[in-house]
């Protein structure tokens, strides 16, 4: 499970950093940009990892049609809906899903361009339906409302909180939001109607949980580097010059994610030690009276470790 973690998170950034490639940034300034999202990756196991897989297709999918539209637009519909049967994020999946279809739609009303009407409403529209292709049907209504907008959550809850300056989340969060306002704001030409509403949408989300600054991070990485090379053009003898450097950072970073690999579960183990778990299964299989009380750091962690404790954990 360790590796797969870890390839998942290496997967979601080489996608962004390919996509960011592609749209003519150079590497050293995709570097720059995939900073935050970089710091913020591999730092824990979750059903949140498969899920920034999905929304780096999705963005960077949804970004290629807003400049290029075709039909491949509607695999935009099978990913909101892989998404929804594998984490709760999905309803930010339908939300840009939608938004790109309500750009086209103002685009078409502007223009007077009837023919786009009906492929900007279903691409407006479409996403949300998709939410609900899961075993739960409509039930997962109840679940999104449950968690979206329960007050509890942010009040009990650290990630569910609004991201806080002096953590590495919160710090992280907040200089990739002010690095991307400056190049927008020197480069906006640069940016169409849905890459902006993208950058603000994830903006405001990691805003209002430092869980979801991961969303907005990423979406640096894809949308900034163009323009952030336009801004600050890399000269004709500068790519020469950072070879050595260049050679240097990719023999660590291969060798990081090789050391993660061969050894993925060794920083998890100092945090999430498998003989605590044992511990707890051991107690609670001698009481059969006993309740164990975690907080949301543990307790799907335990019940992953030791799957004899469903129904035990209070929280």
């Amino acid at each position: 499970m360790s590796r797969v973690n870890v390839l998942l998170f290496a997967s979601a950034a080489g996608i962004g950093l390919i996509a960011a490639r592609r749209r003519g940034a150079s590497p050293s300034r995709v570097l720059v940009c995939a900073l935050p999202a970089l710091l913020l990756t591999a730092r824990f196991i979750r059903a949140e990892v498969p899920a920034q897989l999905l929304f780096v297709l999705l963005l960077v999918l949804l970004v290629r049609e807003s400049r290029r539209p075709s039909r491949l637009v509607l695999l935009a519909f099978p990913l909101v809906a892989l998404w929804a049967n594998v984490h709760g994020s999905a309803f930010l999946g339908a939300m840009l899903v939608s938004l790109l279809g309500l750009v086209e739609l103002l685009r078409a009303l502007r223009l007077g361009t009837r023919p786009r009407w009906a492929r900007s409403l279903t691409i407006a529209i479409g996403a949300w339906p998709c939410l609900l292709v899961t075993p739960y049907g409509w039930g997962v209504l109840a679940y999104y409302r449950a968690t979206l907008w329960h007050p509890a959550f942010a009040k009990y809850i650290t990630e569910w909180q609004s991201p806080r300056l002096q953590t590495l989340w919160g710090a992280t969060f907040f200089v990739a939001a002010a690095f991307a306002a400056i190049v927008v704001a020197r480069r906006h030409r640069d940016f169409n109607a849905f890459e902006y509403g993208a950058l603000v949408l994830t903006f405001v989300g990691g805003l209002l949980a430092v869980r979801s600054a991961i969303w907005f991070t990423y979406a640096v990485l894809i949308l900034v580097p163009h323009a952030l090379e336009r801004l600050w053009p890399v000269g004709s003898r500068a790519p020469a010059k950072f070879v050595p450097f260049r050679a240097a950072l990719s023999t660590v970073v291969v060798g990081l994610c090789l050391f993660l690999l061969v050894r993925p579960a060794a920083s998890l183990e100092r945090e999430w030690p498998s003989a605590a778990a044992r511990t707890v299964a051991e107690a609670a299989s001698g009481d059969q009276s006993l309740r164990v009380f975690s907080n949301e750091e543990y307790a799907d962690w335990l019940l992953f470790r030791e799957p004899s404790l469903r129904g035990r954990i209070a929280f």
